[in-house]
């Protein structure tokens, strides 16, 4: 119940704003507008107000198989919402096996793909940890921000268009700032912003 409330907090506290991915600004796969940028909704089938979302004009994020299709048979578009991220890639404290972590990005991939009726889905990944973690950073810090470049890399080169949401202001000096240029080679970020 405490992780529907945090959602509820995101998605009436917050917009998600997506930008043009890198190296796709103009591409707007899957009826998604073609202009920037392009506000996304949560309106995923597990908070009782997604209906509201199910209109022309508006794009939201779920993650099923179920409501996606209902969203856009009354108008919306889609993107795919991945809530479990750390299911994929691990935490700061606690990183998945990385032989693993491209398999995962090959499920949530072909996931997006049937969920969005789009070869080429945006994909909301929820949500990073620790990304205000000063350097250096501890061995399964270390192996969790590996896990996470693998991760974006692997949905990119599949043909999805990642977006990483993040909870706090991302640390960014020094060996933390290389990380996150060579992440965004691959992703785009999402300030999760709460009021």
């Amino acid at each position: 119940m405490a992780r529907v409330k945090r959602l509820l907090v995101v998605v009436l506290g917050s917009v998600a704003l997506f930008g043009a991915h890198p190296g796709h600004a103009q591409a707007r796969e899957c009826g998604l507008p073609n202009k920037a940028p392009v506000w996304v909704d949560f309106a995923d089938g597990s908070v009782p107000f997604w209906t509201m979302f199910a209109r022309p004009g508006v794009v939201g994020a779920a993650s099923n198989f179920i409501f996606p299709a209902q969203l856009r048979a009354l108008g919306a578009k889609t993107v795919y919402w991945e809530m479990n991220l750390r299911q994929r890639v691990g935490t700061p404290t606690n990183p998945m096996d990385a032989n693993l972590v491209q398999d995962w990005a090959d499920r949530v991939f072909y996931r997006a793909v049937a969920s969005s009726s789009c070869a080429t889905p945006w994909i909301a990944l929820n949500e990073m940890w620790g990304s205000n973690l000063a350097t250096p950073w501890s061995p399964t810090n270390t192996q969790y921000r590996a896990n996470v470049l693998e991760f974006v890399k692997r949905l990119n080169a599949l043909g999805a268009h990642p977006y990483l949401l993040l909870n706090s202001r991302p640390f960014t000096d020094g060996d933390a700032g290389d990380w996150w240029r060579q992440v965004a080679l691959y992703t785009n970020f999402v300030q999760e912003v709460y009021f």
